[in-house]
């Protein structure tokens, strides 16, 4: 049992949280590396879907969409990508706490002799 739980143990280590906050700053880095291309496909996927659906948004829709766009990929959402990575590597990592509290009592289980 002992070989399982540092089996399990192994495979939840905090690379993986680590590997998903990275992914997060990639695809920022990825949106301000691209400049205006970032608005443009935005802009162009909203028209194609409403063509598609055949409705048509006013103009208000497109700005607020490429306001919404310049304060994710600016400041504030850099900084959320940097509290979601403390969250994730400061925070317990319950797929590591729950195997070892259950080896833990089946330890006391087997000193005690049985689950009384």
């Amino acid at each position: 049992m002992e070989k399982q739980l540092r089996k399990t143990a192994s495979q939840f280590d905090k690379g993986s949280e680590l590997l998903g906050s990275t992914s997060i700053f990639l695809a920022l880095t990825g949106a301000q590396l691209s400049g205006f291309g970032i608005y443009l496909l935005a802009s162009t996927t909203l028209g194609t879907l409403t063509g598609v659906i055949g409705v048509t948004l006013p103009f208000v829709a497109y700005t607020t969409m490429s306001s919404a766009i310049a304060v994710i990929i600016g400041p504030v959402g850099w900084i959320g990508a940097g509290l979601f990575t403390v969250w994730q590597l400061a925070g317990p990592s319950y797929k590591r706490v729950i195997p070892a509290i259950l080896y833990i009592c089946a330890l006391r289980a087997r000193l005690d002799g049985g689950f009384a």
